[in-house]
């Protein structure tokens, strides 16, 4: 907004989507991991799920509120990627990191407790991405008197831009192992896609020889996955589960099948 003596100059968003590539589920090394050695994994991944318009409530722009539906995130749905591991044990405690490409670049670091019957730890991701912006709406031109203030609508406006991007990931993920071979899987995340750009300022929108900035509040998600990971011959990891999405700000749930294969060095 703009403010010109007695007079605001506005940019109404009434339709905008902004992309999201969501990531392929954490769950640390899944197996019992002996101290003192180097693991290196390098896993396939392939996931089923919809391209689909996730619609967002309680969004504010500018600290005003925004209907409900207007603002959405546009989850993209990238099938496969590839991630390569390496993690190490000092009796039971095992550290490491993950490089990923699912297309775009990002990493992850983890540490945690491993043993005969299980794990648990904890994990950090930082992610690169490049997403496009969609929005539409009307500019507004509010002057005011002694009488009052009265709105009009003076253009309209519908643009599309990409955006460098860095997203943050933090989980945590346990497993439990059912028998030398088999183990059942865990893992929470908290998930924010527009990590810098939380408050997301669009390319300037001149009209009558004023500019318009227009920043938004977009939200976190929560995830949960569930699966199972079966070690074949001690270097083969053949894994499926269920990833679900989710966050307070949106009434809609996103599920993702996930299926990979993995060889342990």
């Amino acid at each position: 907004m703009l403010l010109h003596g007695c007079t605001s100059y506005t940019a109404n968003i009434k339709d905008g989507s902004f992309d999201v590539n969501l990531p392929k589920p954490f769950w640390g090394p899944g197996t019992y991991i002996y101290p003192d050695e180097i693991y290196i994994r390098g896993t396939l991944s392939y996931s089923i799920e919809d391209k689909e318009l996730l619609p967002l409530k309680d969004i504010e722009k500018d600290g005003f509120p925004q209907k409900n539906g207007c603002i959405k995130y546009a989850i993209l749905g990238t099938p496969f990627s590839g991630s390569l591991d390496v993690f190490f044990k000092k009796w039971y405690f095992g550290w490491g990191g993950r490089l990923v490409l699912e297309p775009y670049p990002s990493g992850i670091l983890f540490v945690g407790i491993n043993g005969l019957h299980g794990e648990y730890g904890f994990g950090l991701r930082f992610g690169y991405s490049r997403d496009k912006v969609r929005y539409s709406g009307q500019y507004i031109y509010t002057p005011c008197s002694i009488d009052g203030c009265m709105s009009e609508t003076i253009g309209d406006f519908q643009e599309e831009h990409s955006n460098d991007n860095v997203n943050l990931g933090v989980y945590t993920y346990s497993s439990f192992f059912v028998s030398e071979f088999l183990s059942l899987n865990f893992s929470t995340g908290w998930y924010q896609p527009w990590f810098l750009k939380n408050e997301v300022y669009l390319e300037d929108v001149p009209t009558t020889n004023h500019d318009y900035d227009i920043n938004f509040f977009l939200p976190f998600l929560f995830s949960q996955y569930v699966g199972a990971t079966y070690t074949l011959l001690n270097h083969i990891q053949f894994s499926a589960g269920e990833t679900v999405y989710y966050t307070p700000y949106s009434d809609k749930f996103h599920w993702q099948t996930n299926f990979s294969i993995s060889y342990l060095f």
